[in-house]
């Protein structure tokens, strides 16, 4: 009985400690992504980095000024999130990490931006 009890005990712990762990939010909803260019890539108009913001089906792909701020919409994509893939427009497959993604040819990092930040002028 005693081991019962014990056992009971322990894992009634267990569950506690991982329920305080807080979950990882893997959402892309409302989140920013940036790629910064390299010196060697010779970009248009001198632009330094792009940034992703993504809506809850949409990716808006912009060019950013030396703060990070969206400066110019360059394109808009539908997606669709399957396990660590995004969909763009129904037919090319990117991977998603936790804090990087592929997209075109770029390796994008998350950044810790808010929407509010990222927009404002």
């Amino acid at each position: 009985m005693k081991k019962q009890v014990t056992f009971f005990i322990c894992t009634i712990i267990l569950l506690a400690l991982s329920s305080c762990h807080k979950e990882a939010d893997y959402s892309l909803n409302n989140s920013i992504w940036i790629h910064q260019f390299q010196a060697e890539e010779r970009v248009e108009g001198g632009v330094k980095a792009v940034g992703l913001f993504f809506g809850a089906k949409t990716i808006e792909k912009y060019s950013l000024d030396k703060d990070y701020k969206a400066l110019k919409l360059l394109n808009t994509f539908n997606y669709v999130k399957e396990g660590n893939e995004i969909i763009i427009n129904g037919a090319f497959r990117q991977t998603v990490g936790d804090n990087y993604l592929t997209f075109g040819d770029g390796m994008y990092y998350r950044s810790e931006k808010s929407k509010g930040s990222f927009f404002q002028k």
